[in-house]
C-alpha cells in the first residue's frame, strides 16, 4: 500500500498517515480499553481534462478484554474515489465512498431476543422492524455502506454563483445480528445553493435541501429545509458567518414504541435551523495563534431507528505555535438532540494534540481525547454516563509530485 503511494506520488501528489490509539472511544466505554492501529493513503492525478483522487483508510481494533467472548480483533476499511472536471465557468464533481468491516458497538450492546424490549415498555419489537429500543446483540458488528455524490457549480457572473448536489447512500449491518441492529438503510439528498458577493467583504447565500430515507421494511423518514446566510470579513484576521432557516421533518414510524416517542400526532416536526462560525488569527510576533468557533442546528438521521431528528452541535478549536516546528492544538465539542424520538441525548468531549514538524513534508503527533455520552439516551436507559478516554500517537508524510512534461 505504501509502495504504491511512493511510486505514484511523483506524478502529482500523495500522502500517508499512520496512527495508533489506546483507550476507550465513543463506542467502547467499558473497563477494558482497545488498541487501534489506523492508516491513510491518498493519491491524486490529472486525467481527461480533470483531476481524480483516491484514498484508502484501514483500521485495526485490538480488544484486550479479559472475557474471551468480547475479546476480538476487528478490521474496518474505507475507500474513496473522486473526480472533478472544469468546463469554462462550470465545475462538475463525482465522489464514491465505500466502507466495510467490523465496528465496536459495545456501548449499545445487550442481549435481546425477538419479542423483547430494552426500555421495559412491554411493546415488542418484531423481526424486520426497527425502533429506538433495539440494541445490538453482540459487541462487534460487520457493516457495509456506500455513498455516491454528484455536484455542479457554475459562475453566472463574477459575483453570482450557483450549485446543485445530489447523493445516494445505502448500507447497514451484515449477518443476522448486524441486520437486527442496523437494518438496511437507503437515503437520498438533493440540495441547491446560490451566492452573491455584494461587496469585497460581504457575501449572501441561500440554500434549499430535501432528504428521504427508508430503513428496514417500512420505516420512512424525510425532511425539507431552506436557509439564508451571510458571511463577512471584519478584517484580514477576523472572519465570521451566520445563517437562519426552517426545516420540516416527517417520520412514519414502524412500531407503536417508536410512535409513542414521536413529537406530534403524525411524527411531524417544524423547527428552526441555523449555522454560525467565527475564525480569528491573532497577530503575535514570531508565533502563530488562531481560534475557530462553529455551530449548527440541523436535521440528522439515526441509523438504528431510521428516525430523522434535530441535532445541535458546536466546536471550538485553538491552535498555537509557540516556537517553530511545534504546534499545540486543542478543541472542545458538544452536541445535543433537541427534537424527535431521541430528544435529550447529548455528547461532549475534548482533545489536545502536540505536533512536531520533522521536515517540510513529514510530522509526528501525540495527543489525548476524553468524552461523555448521555445517560438519558433511549438506548442507555438506567445507565450512568460513560466516561471515555484515549491516547494517540501518529506520523504523517506528504509526498509532493512534479508536474507532467
Amino acid at each position: 500500500m505504501l509502495l504504491a503511494t511512493l511510486v505514484a506520488a511523483p506524478l502529482v501528489t500523495g500522502g500517508v498517515t499512520a496512527d495508533g490509539t489506546y483507550g476507550s472511544d465513543a463506542q467502547t466505554p467499558h473497563a477494558y480499553p482497545n488498541g487501534v492501529l489506523s492508516g491513510q493513503v491518498s493519491y491524486a492525478d490529472v486525467a481527461g481534462g480533470g483531476q481524480f483522487s483516491f484514498g484508502y483508510n484501514p483500521r485495526l481494533t485490538l480488544s484486550n478484554a479479559t472475557d474471551p467472548i468480547t475479546s476480538h480483533v476487528a478490521f474496518f476499511q474505507v475507500g474513496t474515489f473522486g473526480y472533478t472536471v472544469r468546463d469554462g465557468t462550470e465545475v462538475y464533481g463525482f465522489t464514491q465512498a465505500v466502507s466495510y468491516g467490523e465496528q465496536d458497538y459495545s456501548l449499545l450492546s445487550q442481549s435481546l431476543t425477538a419479542g423483547s424490549t430494552a426500555s421495559g415498555t412491554g411493546v415488542p419489537t418484531q423481526p424486520g422492524q426497527t425502533s429506538p429500543d433495539r440494541r445490538p446483540v453482540q459487541r462487534f458488528i460487520s457493516t457495509l455502506n456506500a455513498i455516491t455524490t454528484a455536484s455542479l457549480q457554475t459562475l453566472f457572473t463574477p459575483r453570482f454563483t450557483g450549485g446543485a448536489a445530489s447523493s445516494f447512500s445505502v448500507g447497514g449491518g451484515q449477518g443476522s445480528a448486524g441486520r437486527a441492529a442496523l437494518p438496511l438503510q437507503r437515503s437520498g439528498v438533493l440540495s441547491l445553493a446560490t451566492g452573491y458577493q455584494v461587496s469585497p467583504l460581504d457575501t449572501f447565500s441561500a440554500t434549499a435541501s430535501g432528504t428521504g430515507s427508508i430503513t428496514g421494511a417500512n420505516q420512512a423518514s424525510s425532511s425539507v429545509g431552506a436557509q439564508l446566510s451571510w458571511a463577512h470579513s471584519f478584517d484580514p484576521d477576523l472572519r465570521g458567518s451566520a445563517g437562519v432557516g426552517i426545516a420540516l421533518l416527517y417520520n412514519a414510524s414502524a412500531t407503536e414504541a417508536a410512535v409513542a416517542n414521536q413529537v406530534g400526532n403524525q411524527g411531524k416536526i417544524f423547527s428552526p435551523t441555523g449555522t454560525a462560525s467565527l475564525a480569528w488569527n491573532v497577530p503575535v510576533r514570531a508565533q502563530n495563534l488562531s481560534f475557530a468557533l462553529n455551530g449548527a442546528l440541523a436535521p440528522a438521521l439515526d441509523p438504528f431507528s431510521g428516525a430523522t431528528y434535530m441535532r445541535g452541535n458546536a466546536r471550538f478549536t485553538a491552535a498555537w505555535t509557540p516556537v517553530e516546528d511545534w504546534t499545540l492544538t486543542a478543541s472542545a465539542i458538544g452536541d445535543r438532540i433537541v427534537g424527535g424520538s431521541l430528544s435529550g441525548a447529548f455528547g461532549a468531549g475534548g482533545d489536545a494534540t502536540l505536533t512536531h514538524r520533522l521536515s517540510p513534508s513529514a510530522s509526528a503527533h501525540l495527543g489525548v481525547r476524553a468524552a461523555l455520552v448521555a445517560p438519558d439516551h433511549p438506548l442507555l436507559t438506567g445507565e450512568g454516563p460513560p466516561s471515555l478516554w484515549a491516547v494517540l500517537a501518529g506520523f504523517t508524510a506528504t509526498l509532493p509530485g512534479a508536474e507532467r512534461k
